[in-house]
């Protein structure tokens, strides 16, 4: 099953984390399984201030890394938020938004191109390349990971609200 392909190569690709940064794996899920337009694969991994997910968006054809500021040690926070502020919700960033703003998001690391343009071409493009290499798609994005987000890994979460402004910006850009 190809869920169990993308969990099985995360797990092995994304081993740094538990070997480097001591972020405990956590029982990898499938969310919105009743809404094909917003069903993904996410594969957790928490520390005491961060935790980290992997995940697979079906219909976008998106993998992506995500950053989560912890409120409590090594529990996932229920409310969470990437714009703006709500009470209670925890801060949460991209890698991709982290890569771009810090003008990195071209390099080679990022073999699925722009994952903010959801149009069929462009998704249906990634689609095929998650399935032919998804290997590469989740090498690029662990190096990328380790090289621009090893401050977050470590617990720095100093970051966030810069990135969460720009990412801000861009949605407003995007969706004026």
């Amino acid at each position: 099953m190809i869920n169990d392909r993308f969990y099985i190569e995360t797990r092995e690709t994304f081993a740094f984390l538990e070997e480097q940064f001591e972020y405990l794996h956590q029982q990898p899920s499938i969310e919105n399984a009743n809404d094909p337009r917003d069903e993904k694969v996410v594969v957790p991994y928490l520390s005491n201030n961060s935790g980290v997910e992997i995940e697979w968006y079906f219909a976008s054809s998106t993998i992506s890394v995500v950053f989560i500021e912890l409120q409590q040690p090594y529990t996932f926070p229920m409310k969470r938020v990437a714009i703006g502020k709500r009470a209670g919700a925890a801060r949460v960033i991209s890698l991709n938004t982290l890569a771009e703003m810090l003008g990195f998001r071209s390099n080679a690391f990022f073999l699925l191109g722009d994952i903010d343009n959801v149009m069929p071409s462009k998704c249906n493009r990634r689609a095929k390349l998650i399935q032919a290499n998804m290997q590469g798609v989740l090498d690029g994005l662990a190096q990328a990971t380790q090289l621009y987000a090893t401050p977050i890994l470590n617990g720095d979460t100093s970051l966030f609200p810069e990135v969460m402004q720009y990412y801000t910006q861009k949605m407003k850009l995007l969706y004026p």
